[in-house]
């Protein structure tokens, strides 16, 4: 209820004496008497004694927040009916007033809540706080209203709504909530990532909503998020916290290493589960400790995996041999891709790792043998790998390792074996791609361009090797006319793919085709907003579009994601804040 006596009553003052003096100045005196008696009674909760004293006052002069106060009491006295009824009056002479849309809202808003979610109680609720919203700028208003559209089962509506919200308001709780449910409805994902990343910045509390909202995250692979969101649920319920190898795993998946390792010593170094064993072989193989890895996967194989299933249990088993490989125990991983097969003889991916590791132990009969099996039309093309077995396995060898040590990037193992396997086949683009990514790595740029313009040559409508091009040259300031038709070719022929589009967009960034550029980016970014380089492009297209608060929205958003230059972004965005 109104309870702001003294301000309460200067508005009316003021709205009474700026009137035009068609209005006697005794009745509208004699109306802001019988308001502040009302005031009065209705500041100490006495409502049914206010409302004869607001009733007059109505009846002697009309002001908006008569309305309202004489609407509130018989909403306080349960009277819903009768303030519903005094609003639609108050609407009636002050249609633009959105207090009174707001009241009205409000008032259908409590009945939803209370237990009457009726499709025309939701209905008035949503349609009067959305007027509401409109007209007066009620954040509470707009936030009810995007609950009422979900309600209403239009999640375009409360997306649209909700997106059109200024930032720090998007950022509420309770609306994030709602939003959560709407994007996971309308299958947004990308929206929902956005949404989950908000809830992992606000800091809350309540434990339970946290793992709700880490769970959604971990569903959907937003494992960076769901840490944040799991090291919040831990830091406000410690005691009763027991998902600590579920935590581990997350963390392997956000690529904190120093997490998984602390949490191992602390939780299980005595008592380890077959996830804890797994997250601490994978995050050891990615730190490039190879040997410390293939011990804690044969732990973790020998853990019990009841709860893994088929294909979970049959990755391990790839991934235990990838580090056998990686630190040169050929044996040992033959010895289980053997062993894999046996235990999954019609999956197509342990084939291929068996035939590698064969030729990896020179049992080039063998890996004849096993390539011959493929089933037609799926996994690996048995054709080509059974030529290369016959000509030239050597190929395979420097081939596989490399790919082995690209995987974990470890690019300063993976490089000399894939620079002898380009060496063997020159126009193999499996070969050539991440070979040419780690001589970008290491600065190399003339080698860059020599390998992708002989690629071309025997690929010259290849959508990837098109785009990595473009952008080499783009991010090299090299052949920029150039560049921008090798980027629109390679969207004509994937215009679904994001980052097609932010090759593209960044081209017309640097031709200063703000429009263009703007035009790509967003549906790169509607595609793909995790991706920090397409946020830090689109970022650079507001900014000098003269939109300052959006670049540095899209430019925080490029850090958090990462792949960046942090301390570039960083100048800019200090630069916004003077």
């Amino acid at each position: 209820m109104v309870r702001r006596l003294i301000i309460a009553g200067l508005v009316l003052i003021f709205a009474l004496f700026s009137m035009a003096g068609e209005i006697s100045k005794s009745a509208a005196d004699m109306s802001l008497s019988e308001y502040f008696i009302g005031v009065y009674h209705s500041s100490r909760g006495e409502c049914e004694a206010a409302i004869p004293h607001f009733e007059k006052a109505k009846a002697l002069f009309r002001n908006p927040t008569i309305y309202l106060e004489l609407a509130d009491c018989y909403s306080y006295e349960g009277t819903m009916e009768k303030a519903i009824s005094v609003l639609e009056e108050g609407i009636r002479y002050f249609p633009e007033d959105g207090r009174l849309f707001v009241s009205k809202g409000e008032i259908y808003y409590g009945l939803y809540r209370a237990g009457l979610p009726s499709d025309d109680i939701v209905q008035q609720a949503y349609d009067n706080l959305l007027k509401g919203w409109e007209l007066s700028s009620d954040s509470e208003a707009g936030s009810k209203a995007v609950e009422m559209a979900a309600a209403l089962k239009r999640p375009e509506e409360a997306a649209k709504l909700y997106e059109s919200f200024p930032l720090e308001m998007r950022k509420q709780p309770p609306l994030l909530a709602v939003m959560l449910d709407v994007y996971e409805t309308a299958g947004l994902k990308n929206r929902l990532k956005k949404t989950i990343k908000m809830v992992s910045h606000a800091h809350l509390s309540d434990p339970d909503f946290l793992g709700h909202v880490a769970d959604q995250a971990i569903f959907h692979s937003f494992y960076k998020e769901a840490l944040k969101l799991m090291q919040q649920e831990i830091k406000a319920d410690s005691a009763t916290f027991k998902k600590w190898d579920k935590y581990m795993f997350v963390a392997l998946a956000a690529s904190d290493y120093e997490t998984v390792s602390r949490v191992f010593k602390e939780r299980y170094k005595k008592n380890p589960t077959a996830l804890s064993l797994y997250s601490m072989a994978s995050s050891m193989g990615h730190q490039h400790r190879y040997a410390d890895a293939a011990v804690f996967f044969s732990r973790a194989l020998a853990a019990d995996h009841s709860g893994w299933g088929d294909n979970v249990h049959m990755e391990v088993m790839r991934d235990y041999i990838k580090v056998l490989v990686a630190s040169d125990n050929y044996k040992k991983a033959l010895t289980v891709a053997k062993e894999g097969l046996k235990l999954f003889p019609n999956s197509n991916d342990m084939k291929s790792d068996l035939v590698y590791v064969d030729v990896l132990n020179n049992r080039t009969k063998n890996a004849i043998k096993t390539a011959s099996t493929f089933s037609a039309g799926k996994g690996e093309s048995a054709s080509p790998l059974l030529e290369r077995l016959r000509k030239n396995p050597s190929f395979l060898k420097y081939y596989f390792r490399g790919m082995v040590f690209y995987a974990m990037e470890d690019y300063e193992r993976a490089f000399p074996q894939l620079k002898k396997a380009h060496g063997m086949e020159p126009d193999n683009r499996d070969v050539a791609v991440p070979l040419a990514l780690i001589y970008d790595r290491n600065g190399k740029q003339n080698e860059v361009i020599s390998l992708y313009r002989k690629l071309l040559k025997t690929y010259p409508k290849d959508a990837l090797l098109l785009n990595n091009y473009s952008y080499s040259l783009l991010t090299y300031n090299r052949h920029l006319k150039e560049a921008l038709e090798l980027a629109k070719k390679s969207v004509e022929l994937v215009p679904e793919s994001p980052t097609y589009r932010d090759t593209l967009g960044y081209a017309y960034l640097l031709f200063n085709k703000l429009d263009a550029a703007e035009e790509s980016l967003k549906f790169a970014y509607e595609k793909n907003p995790e991706n920090g380089e397409i946020c830090q492009h689109l970022g650079e297209v507001y900014f000098r579009k003269g939109n300052f608060e959006k670049a540095r929205e899209l430019w925080l958003e490029a850090i958090e994601n990462g792949g960046v230059d942090e301390a570039s972004l960083k100048k800019k965005i200090s630069f916004l804040d003077q």
